[in-house]
């Protein structure tokens, strides 16, 4: 049975970047840059105000007081999106408007509330610095300057920053076809009266959910119940309409576990079927062709944790994201942790506290079925090696949950 670290590498050294297309803004929400973005043109593109005010020279106030303010004579007026038609001159001023372009001659802006308007004249009874509420010509990025680079998740601002650009496309790896397949007789849809023996289906809205933190979107969803042939049917009609298949359920040993006969029938090729983790065992890594399927297990907990270690990964990958690993580091046990297993456990967790010593405390709820905990964790924190206890105050490793 494969550890973590070898189910994970198993898997990645398979996956490779999706090709390289070119998107819509919108459309390219949360996805991952394929190209580095650079500056057709100087950004701010213009000396412009940082303020409402009056653009004026520096040295006219430089012996401004409250007992001898100086007098200035306003020009004009330049709005946002126009060109002073003047320029500033000794003893002169143009009133400016926050964003609009700074008046030629002007080395200075003075805030509006800092000035007192007298009909075609302004009383300024300090001294203006040079520079002040200006903003500069290519301060942040100069002409040609890489403003994003590649593998850079498409965040609401790095939109933003990418459109300042001018840029009305942009270059991703094209998000892969996915097709979710849930399993189980027991499921029925949220909202739907409950049989006695039934359950709502969460592992759909869990997955879904978290691929859509990622930008991506389920193009097929299948529901099937625990027969064979139906199992077989809804999966051959899954691999044919995606790239990437996820199931849950159906992926462990017993009589009604159908997922993997059904990937062999249908010419799959199953890498692993289980994994030394807790919880999580039961997980299946298969391919066809060039289609991965990711068989997870049933319970609800088990989905999602294998989702972030191993399908995440694989996905972030397929995507070009530079860091596509989750991220490990340490923290200090605030209580003793039971440790049962003699595999890796992924124990859902909170961090108590996190300056100047990072404290992290198990939720309550630890079993594969119950959400409660998983809905509430920050962090998974990790424990290997043999049953025991693990003492408060130890060192551990954790894993910060990060569903985008």
């Amino acid at each position: 049975m494969l550890g973590y670290f070898e189910a994970q590498q198993a898997i990645l050294e398979r996956v490779r970047s999706r090709p390289v297309v070119q998107l819509p803004l919108l459309a390219a929400r949360n996805l991952i840059l394929a190209e580095d973005a650079h500056a057709p043109f100087p950004l701010p593109r213009f000396d412009h105000s940082a303020v409402d005010g009056y653009a004026l020279r520096a040295a006219d106030t430089l012996h401004a007081s409250t007992e001898s303010p100086a007098k200035l004579q306003v020009l004009s007026a330049v709005r946002t999106g126009s060109v002073a038609d003047k320029e500033v001159t000794a003893g002169a001023v143009i009133q400016v408007f926050t964003g609009a372009m700074l008046p030629a001659g002007a080395d200075t802006v003075v805030m509006v509330e800092d000035v007192e308007r007298r009909g075609s004249e302004i009383l300024i009874a300090a001294h203006a610095a040079p520079d002040k509420n200006i903003r500069r010509t290519g301060e942040e990025f100069s002409a040609g300057a890489t403003c994003l680079r590649a593998g850079q998740q498409l965040t609401p601002p790095a939109l933003s920053l990418l459109a300042s650009l001018g840029m009305g496309h942009v270059p991703v790896h094209d998000a892969p076809r996915i097709a979710l397949l849930i399993t189980g007789s027991e499921l029925i849809e949220p909202g739907l009266p409950l049989g006695p023996a039934q359950i709502y289906n969460s592992n759909r809205y869990g997955l879904e959910s978290a691929l859509d933190d990622m930008g991506l979107t389920v193009t097929a969803l299948h529901v099937a119940e625990d027969h064979e042939s139906e199992l077989q049917k809804q999966l051959g009609e899954a691999m044919k309409r995606a790239d990437v298949v996820l199931t849950s359920g159906g992926v462990s040993v017993g009589d009604v576990d159908f997922v993997k006969p059904a990937l062999l029938s249908l010419g799959a090729v199953i890498h692993f079927d289980k994994v030394a983790i807790k919880p999580g065992k039961p997980f299946v890594f298969a391919t066809l062709g060039d289609k991965f399927i990711f068989g997870m297990p049933g319970n609800p907990v088990s989905a999602l944790v294998t989702f972030l270690l191993f399908v995440k990964p694989a996905l972030a990958k397929m995507l070009g994201r530079a860091e596509h690993l989750p991220r490990i580091t340490h923290a200090s046990l605030g209580c003793d942790i039971k440790k049962r297993s003699p595999r890796t456990e992924f124990v859902r967790g909170q961090f108590r506290t996190l300056e100047p010593t990072r404290i992290v405390e198990p939720c309550r709820g630890q079993e594969s079925h119950m959400l409660g905990g998983l809905a509430t964790a920050d962090v998974l924190i990790i424990l290997d090696g043999e049953p025991r206890i693990v003492r408060e105050g130890d060192q551990v490793q954790v894993m910060p949950i990060n569903w985008t």
